[in-house]
């Protein structure tokens, strides 16, 4: 295109061609040529006025050429990195964490990387710097150097094999965010929206914090040796006797059992979210409360020993609110909602199986003789299969609730398991941010990576701490409400009176967060914003001493 030999770059190469890029007039072209055409290739400066020996032999042309093929590509790697250096730094001020690992030393690359995957604790983006640091040499000395990240795609392959997981998180984060506007629309499609808001608030904070806390590396290899370790707890709890005893009163006593196996998920009729926690929550659960009273009266005649239990109560908002517009929203559209089957539930505790089943037995035939629609609509019993994921086992029944088409769900465990239920429940609770369709992630990853160094070491759980868990577990099934020292349910009245708030109670009652008279709910008041709080008078102080009572009642 232009005469004359130039003096040009190497910036591609295609087994026996090359392209090069050089400048005419201030522009930049680009070429392809073959490397055996003297015509158009030669050493550089062998054809420029600076004089040097021409290289005329072939093999040395090779030679050459791959020479300065790879310092041209080192060039080039030389100069992304500067340029992402610069983006890096240019971005220092939009960024606090960003400019913090800077100002502790970190180079721009890592430390933006870092930044990107955890945009509001700077101790975590340290660890996560850190790690890249301690990888970046063996990550520049692959063969083939991945490109670098677009701003605000951060690359995890650093971290080795835990990456994909360390990018599911991200992705999740990334997800909660594309939903904003779409869950904005939803909600103020929904009655008493200033409640949802709040919810959602909680549940994100309360999501957000658990993915904070597993992109440390350390921490989320902790958690998944604990997945195997708690797994490895409840599997030599349920030993060779164990199982044996399971399988003859599964036999004996729940000789229908398989009947309700494998039924499609069933389906809560509600018109909207509001609508169906409404209806579960305060109307319908009344009725299923009155019902399973019958079931442990029925229980008590035929000598069916119940050792612990949970009274009827309903989801939290905060989680029941999450599950609707992020779990299932994503997977089932607007009616997402109607496929929440524990908006009420409740757990019945036996320490033998024959009890268990019988429980299981007289459900099923209370449910035929009593005005619940439809009977039994669908049966998990965890004790059955060989191996459990996780490794708790229970055996849960849904049915609608009596008078209604709204799904409840009652569970029934055995004491065996449910003594570490908690423990259980710590980890599935993290364990759920890695659910890929059918598929657990972060299972998978530890059920092929972590056995072979967890082997068979089972969870340490000491007796005094089970203790305490085990009331924290009856204390929370008590549908959340706020109950005196005598057990008694108080009313948001008595409540404020208690907590020397009397004087707001009007103003509480005004913006509908509940009736004076009405059971007081730990979830309501849980949800309460500062702003809200400061919008019927609240005081700093005063908001400081509500935070106070709140954090004791949960802490009791």
């Amino acid at each position: 295109r232009h005469f004359g030999w130039k003096g040009s770059e190497i910036v591609d190469f295609d087994g026996g061609q090359i392209q090069v890029s050089y400048n005419h007039n201030g522009q930049s072209f680009y070429h392809w040529a073959h490397l055996d055409d003297k015509t158009e290739i030669a050493i550089i400066f062998s054809k420029s006025t600076v004089q040097s020996q021409a290289i005329d032999d072939e093999k040395n042309l090779h030679i050459a050429l791959q020479l300065s093929f790879e310092e041209s590509h080192q060039r080039r790697q030389q100069r992304a990195h500067d340029e992402d250096e610069k983006h890096c730094v240019d971005n220092m001020v939009s960024s606090p964490v960003l400019h913090g690992l800077i100002a502790m030393g970190f180079d721009a690359q890592a430390a933006n990387n870092a930044a990107q995957i955890c945009p509001n604790d700077l101790n975590i983006a340290v660890d996560i710097a850190s790690q890249i640091k301690r990888n970046d040499n063996a990550y520049h000395q692959q063969a083939h150097q991945p490109q670098p990240q677009p701003h605000g795609r951060p690359d995890f392959s650093c971290f080795g094999a835990i990456g994909p997981l360390l990018q599911i998180i991200h992705n999740h984060q990334q997800f909660m965010k594309q939903r904003e506007k779409y869950i904005d629309d939803q909600i103020e499609k929904q009655a008493q929206n200033s409640t949802l808001k709040a919810a959602r608030r909680t549940a994100l904070r309360t999501e957000k914090h658990l993915m904070e806390n597993l992109l440390r590396p350390q921490a989320l290899n902790e958690f998944l040796e604990h997945m195997i370790s708690i797994e490895n707890l409840f599997d030599a709890l349920y030993d060779a006797n164990q199982k044996q005893l399971q399988k003859v009163a599964r036999q004996e006593y729940g000789g229908n059992i398989s009947h309700y196996e494998g039924r499609p998920k069933c389906l809560s009729h509600a018109q909207s979210f509001s609508d169906l926690m409404f209806a579960g929550t305060s109307v319908y659960i009344k009725h299923f409360k009155d019902w399973m009273q019958n079931v442990e009266h029925e229980c008590e005649a035929h000598n069916i020993k119940i050792v612990s239990k949970s009274e009827v109560h309903g989801k939290s908002i905060d989680r029941a609110f999450y599950k609707a517009f992020y779990v299932y929203g994503e997977k089932f559209g607007d009616a997402g909602y109607q496929h929440m089957t524990d908006v009420m539930r409740c757990s019945l505790v036996f320490d033998n199986f024959f009890d268990l089943y019988r429980c299981f037995a007289l459900i099923e035939r209370l449910c035929k003789t009593d005005e619940i629609a439809g009977g039994i609509l669908r049966v998990k019993d965890r004790f059955h299969p060989a191996r459990v994921p996780f490794g708790y086992r229970d055996l849960m029944i849904n049915i609608y609730a009596p008078e209604s088409k709204i799904v409840a769900e009652i569970q029934l465990h055995h004491a065996l398991f449910y003594r570490h239920k908690q423990v259980s429940h710590d980890v599935y609770k993290k364990a759920r941010l890695f659910e890929e369709g059918d598929v657990n992630m972060a299972y998978l990853y530890a059920d092929q990576n972590m056995r072979s160094v967890v082997a068979q070491r089972v969870y340490a759980v000491q007796d005094e701490v089970d203790e305490k868990v085990e009331e924290k577990n009856v204390r929370r099934a008590h549908n959340d409400r706020i109950h005196d020292c005598d057990g008694k349910p108080m009313t948001y009245g008595e409540l404020f009176d208690a907590w020397y708030l009397g004087k707001y109670i009007d103003a509480f009652v005004h913006q509908d967060y509940g009736a004076k008279n009405e059971i007081a709910r730990y979830t309501i008041l849980m949800i309460i914003t500062d702003e809200q709080l400061r919008g019927i008078g609240f005081l700093p102080g005063t908001i400081n001493r509500y935070r106070l009572y709140l954090k004791e009642l949960d802490s009791t």
